[in-house]
């Protein structure tokens, strides 16, 4: 069994990065299945949650929704290619947490100690990250309460939590960083092969079902792209560019890495 985990700011792009992985023929990453669970109790983190009859087992504190069923968005079309009752089956399983950056010790735990663990970080520029968090915080009915201020610590803590885990020796981590604007602000060929590349670090098969997925979504990724807010201008570089720039040459040079 191997573990992949996602990782990454939050209106980073990390359902849209899970959504991919998921296409996978032998791949099941939740949606924040155990995003509660994490933030309140994270000693009760373990790989055993993502063992069946657990991970289909809904319990109260695991996260914000009862059931796969009552998250059409994430799990609708999932569910019509791949059984739930077949997730348990997966050969690589896991779960997007996007502030999981927060608690990446949890994986020394002795409970991790000999599991393969890979986490994929998703980083996308601070300006289109600030501008969803204002764009969700002007919706009346989202209920998110943070604005465009709040995106740039929360930015940068989780860079720096990210560039913290690649150059870690210690660490039975592997860290694969993923950029979000190289892979969706580029056209059709560019998403499919920076996806090929997220599959062959995990080790999985990218395929005809994988590429004619990767078309869905590039689709969705054009239509989000015409609603767009503009992007804010008034985030000062030294704010994030030092933190961005290091992450950036320390995910290409260590071995425990990846950037596409």
């Amino acid at each position: 069994r191997k573990f992949v985990f996602v990782s990454g700011c939050p209106r980073s792009g990390t359902t849209v990065l899970a959504h991919i992985l998921n296409w996978g023929d032998s791949i099941f990453i939740g949606q924040e299945r155990f995003s509660v669970l994490l933030n309140e109790h994270p000693d009760a983190f373990t790989p055993g949650l993502f063992e069946m009859p657990r991970l289909g087992r809904f319990e109260p504190g695991d996260c914000l929704y009862p059931s796969y069923g009552a998250k059409d968005e994430y799990f609708a079309w999932y569910a019509a290619t791949k059984p739930f009752d077949q997730i348990g089956a997966m050969a690589r399983i896991g779960d997007k947490i996007p502030n999981l950056y927060a608690f990446f010790d949890v994986f020394k735990a002795p409970a991790w100690a000999d599991c393969d663990i890979t986490v994929l970080h998703i980083v996308r520029n601070i300006q289109d990250v600030a501008a969803s968090f204002q764009s969700r915080k002007e919706n009346p009915a989202d209920g998110w309460d943070a604005d465009y201020l709040a995106a740039i610590p929360a930015w940068s803590n989780s860079v720096a939590c990210a560039h913290a885990l690649v150059d870690r020796p210690d660490t039975n981590v592997r860290m694969g960083i993923v950029d979000y604007d190289s892979i969706f602000e580029g056209d059709l060929p560019a998403l499919v092969a920076s996806v090929r590349r997220i599959y062959g670090f995990i080790g999985a098969e990218f395929g005809s079902r994988q590429e004619s997925g990767m078309q869905r979504i590039y689709r969705s990724c054009q239509q989000l792209k015409k609603n767009r807010q503009p992007r804010f201008t008034v985030c000062a570089w030294p704010c994030w560019k030092p933190a961005a720039t290091s992450l950036k040459r320390s995910s290409c040079t260590s071995a425990a890495a990846m950037r596409c």
